[in-house]
């Protein structure tokens, strides 16, 4: 049976997959398909629990009572992913588990189904599609130590514990599983793409799931407008794609644009990811956005159809959203900005998300319900999937290789172009890179490595690009064969020598991800390979992070 709602759709809030681009162009008033499914509840043999005795819950049903060990709840009726609990009078959850409404009318809970939902129930799970959640749920069930772990949750209902799932044994074991899956963390770079033109000024974001706010400025650095740039959508399809780090996207990258400025002169486009903590309008609907992305994908992990809903950009609720989620950002003395200066990662930044949850969850759930019209979330289902969800939280690496919020600290968060406007003609600004430069090493696994200095000669060009000769540079280096690039705002740097008069060369490439304007200094990755039989007597490959300073 289903029931057909209409849904004012609203922003919601952030964690992983971006929105459409075209949002603004949604109807406000989106059907809402609704549907009721059987949930029968399969407790393990030997356990005292009376199955009658306990209620079964989801997003859209608080405490449906059970009969005959059936219940019925409400659901979404969609291609999505949704979770359903029971729990016993203590309001502690007994058996739980993952479905697909669109082929889903009748569910069993059991030990198998909610062993699979406690290893699912963790952010990395965020950057699955509903094809991937049902992928990781089937690859989960063939682990050589899932029976055992299934075992231990049987075990745990068995014992007659008031709270079987936060069990130590439990919590230590779901972590030991997650260790197993997940493992991958890369570096990004160059996150946007800067096509300026006349008449029109694109900019494309290729890599990055976070939004940016673009802003134009004059030469004065007085204002002139800014325009918000989606992040893209990454998802994966296939559990096996998390530890290769591979993403799906929507096949479209995130565009916006600008009208050339009419009047001749020098101009920047400005991008800010809503780190930079200023006033700029830029920065601040760069945060606002990538803050509401941080809810959405957190409600994402036990429901992708109301993360899905709850996304849309132009709802009538926007305002609350964004009220709250700010109250989010100074939460704990400013809990954003400890993560934007890396005095937290992203382990710790989430549980300070999922503290803030569950102590303002009324609040949260006040604004969902009040984005709609005949349409009601349920608290309490959501309070209890928030605490299970903070309980299980242990493997600090997926929460730093979640898509989002990896993409948030790892790529600029500023990133300024300068061209200049004569007449029908528009060209890019380049930096005057003249005089020296140091390379200081900041990390690295090559204890030979020292800091150099490099005097950066003239300008030239070479298929568009634009490079630098190296007039000197000091230790055993030499110039011939040697050049600095920069292009899309970042340099990248290539030393070539001789060192200690071997007969192979030894070759420092550099390739900057940021820029710090204030300091003027480039900040990236190196790797450093010796051709051996030269001053260190053997061919040597290392590599590490290091900064190009201005002095």
């Amino acid at each position: 049976m289903k029931t057909k709602f209409l849904f004012w759709t609203c922003v919601i809030f952030l964690f992983l997959i971006s929105c459409e681009n075209d949002d603004e162009n949604i109807n406000q008033d989106e059907e809402i398909n609704l549907k009721q499914i059987k949930i029968s509840l399969v407790l393990p043999n030997g356990s005292t629990i009376n199955p009658n005795d306990l209620t079964v819950s989801t997003i859209l049903t608080e405490d449906a009572n059970v009969n005959n060990s059936v219940a019925t709840v409400e659901t979404f009726d969609d291609h999505a992913t949704e979770l359903t609990f029971a729990t016993n009078s203590a309001g502690n959850i007994v058996l739980l588990g993952y479905f697909n409404p669109n082929n889903t009318e009748n569910l069993t809970l059991n030990s198998e189904t909610t062993a699979i939902a406690l290893i699912m129930l963790h952010p990395w799970t965020m950057d699955l599609s509903v094809e991937g959640k049902e992928d990781a749920i089937s690859k989960i069930k063939n682990l050589p130590e899932f029976n055992t772990f299934k075992n231990l949750v049987e075990s745990s209902i068995i014992s007659g514990n008031l709270d079987p799932l936060s069990a130590t044994e439990i919590i230590n074991k779901v972590a030991t599983i997650q260790v197993d899956i997940f493992s991958r963390f890369t570096e990004y770079k160059d996150p946007l793409h800067f096509d300026v033109d006349n008449p029109k000024i694109t900019i494309k974001n290729e890599k990055s799931s976070t939004a940016y706010g673009i802003g134009l400025y004059d030469s004065n650095n007085t204002y002139i407008k800014h325009e918000l740039l989606d992040g893209i959508e990454k998802f994966q399809s296939t559990i096996d794609l998390i530890s290769q780090n591979i993403f799906n996207t929507s096949g479209e990258y995130s565009t916006t644009s600008f009208t050339t400025p009419s009047n001749n002169g020098n101009y920047k486009l400005i991008a800010k990811s809503g780190l930079s903590f200023d006033n700029s309008k830029e920065n601040i609907v760069a945060r606002d956005e990538n803050l509401r992305i941080l809810l959405a994908n957190a409600i994402g992990l036990f429901s992708t159809k109301l993360k899905a809903i709850v996304r849309l950009r132009n709802g009538v609720c926007i305002s609350e959203i964004t009220s709250l989620m700010l109250n989010f950002a100074q939460f704990n003395d400013n809990v954003l900005q400890k993560y934007a200066n890396h005095q937290i990662d992203g382990y710790q930044f989430t549980k300070q998300f999922l503290l803030f949850s569950i102590i303002k969850y009324v609040d949260i759930i006040g604004v969902i319900n009040r984005c709609g019209t005949n349409y009601n979330v349920k608290g309490t289902p959501f309070l209890s999937i928030m605490k299970k969800l903070e309980l299980f939280s242990k493997l600090e690496s997926a929460y730093n290789g979640s898509a989002h919020l990896t993409d948030w600290i790892q790529y600029d968060r500023e990133i300024e172009v300068c061209f200049s406007k004569n007449d029908n003609q528009v060209n890019s600004c380049t930096p005057n890179f003249s005089g020296t430069w140091k390379i200081q090493i900041v990390t690295n696994n090559c204890q030979q490595m020292n800091n150099y200095e490099i005097e950066i000669g003239s300008h030239f060009q070479s298929n568009g690009d634009d490079y630098f000769s190296l007039n000197s540079i000091s230790g055993c280096y030499n110039t011939a064969g040697s050049w600095l690039m920069y292009k899309n705002n970042m340099v990248t740097l290539k030393i070539y020598g001789m060192c200690g008069g071997g007969i192979y060369p030894d070759t420092l490439i550099f390739n900057s991800v940021s820029y710090n304007q204030a300091e003027n200094y480039y900040y990236g990755t190196f790797t450093y390979e010796s051709g051996g039989y030269g001053t260190y007597g053997s061919e040597i490959n290392c590599s590490g992070n290091m900064k190009f300073v201005k002095l």
